[in-house]
């Protein structure tokens, strides 16, 4: 039989032997090879008001702890305190650690990471389920590769409404080659998201009332935060932190299209990409025919060439702060663009004189 395997980690049963692609001898390059034998970890069946708590769950197909498939109306799930990582191949289109629509669920105090496409995934892409009151808080998210973080999107006539995200970590490998583009090679890793949230066709379904409050987000490969077609939003407290630096394409810490009252006030941004590499990366994108209030933000780029903020499709540099402001009527209240004065690169604590401080 032919064996056609691309790149690292490709992977292949036949005839009962496992075929993997290694660029060199996999006997000295790996101390193990493990080829996964189920599809998910735990299948939910629709069942309602169940609790996990404390386990680990790992090394499975396409999902950790997955849901049927399309969403109907249950309620009740809680998972707490779980380790769960390295779900699928790496860039797949069906890979995540945890694939949930229960209303009144609760996603709280887990780490998880290297999901193959989202580390959280609250999807309804098909019929008319009504999906409310879900809680994600003090996680740890890391190592994505489309969705770092939490991605939630609507489809056809279901509603996602009333979520809170909040306390969380979401981070990336700042210095990680991005060589794969999605749907065409499965690379090494690509652009990954994370937070995103979008309403993704024009069915009567739609997301709203989305809360995402006191959460480090940093060194994130694509956006940190993408919302796109939804209602109702507030972004307040969050610590924004860096960006992969081989992204070359685009990059924004929050990005925001095609939606309707979106408040984001007390943030901190602080951007970190050259202009001469990057030159489409923004602490914030807003585009046109948003509603949105800023206010009481700190804004930074480390290169003062690099853009702070593009309003309509204009762009900004931290010079150009109060045409910004004049033009736009935003952020009456933040001051002027400056560093922060973290302690460190990895503590976002304050020091004495930081413009953040009040």
């Amino acid at each position: 039989a032919k064996v056609n395997l691309a790149v690292e980690y490709d992977w292949v049963w036949i005839s009962n032997r496992i075929y993997i692609y290694s660029p060199t001898n996999p006997n000295t390059r790996y101390s193990g090879v493990e080829v996964t034998q189920r599809e998910s970890s735990i299948e939910l069946n629709n069942r309602e008001y169940l609790t996990f708590d404390g386990l680990e769950v790992a090394y499975t197909g396409s999902g950790g702890i997955s849901e049927l498939w399309p969403a109907t109306n249950i309620s009740g799930l809680v998972v707490k305190n779980m380790n769960i990582h390295h779900i699928g191949i790496k860039s797949s289109l069906a890979a995540y650690g945890l694939s949930v629509w229960h209303s009144n669920m609760i996603i709280q105090n887990n780490t998880i990471h290297d999901s193959g496409r989202r580390n959280i995934s609250l999807n309804i892409y098909a019929g008319n389920a009504q999906v409310s009151n879900i809680t994600v808080e003090d996680n740890v998210l890391y190592h994505g590769f489309h969705t770092t973080g939490v991605d939630i999107a609507t489809g056809g006539d279901g509603t996602l409404n009333n979520i809170t995200i909040r306390n969380n970590l979401i981070y990336d490998d700042a210095t990680e080659i991005l060589d794969g583009e999605e749907g065409v090679i499965q690379g090494e890793s690509y652009p990954s998201e994370g937070i995103y949230v979008a309403k993704e066709n024009t069915g009567s379904g739609f997301v709203s009332n989305l809360y995402i409050y006191n959460n480090i987000i940093k060194n994130i490969d694509l956006d940190a935060i993408k919302l796109n077609t939804v209602s109702s939003s507030y972004i307040y407290h969050n610590t924004f932190y860096g960006m992969n630096s081989n992204q070359i394409n685009f990059g924004t810490l929050v990005f925001v299209s095609g939606s309707s009252n979106t408040t984001i006030k007390d943030n901190v941004f602080y951007g970190d990409i050259n202009h001469t590499k990057n030159n489409y990366f923004f602490c914030i994108y807003i585009g046109p025919a948003v509603t949105v209030t800023l206010d009481y933000n700190l804004y930074w780029q480390t290169d003062a060439e690099s853009r702070i903020i593009n309003w309509h499709d204009n762009g900004y540099k931290i010079a150009d702060w109060n045409t910004y402001k004049s033009v736009s009527g935003q952020d009456a209240h933040s001051p002027t663009p400056a560093n922060p004065l973290f302690v460190s690169s990895t503590d976002y604590h304050l020091q004495s004189g930081s413009p953040a401080i009040n």
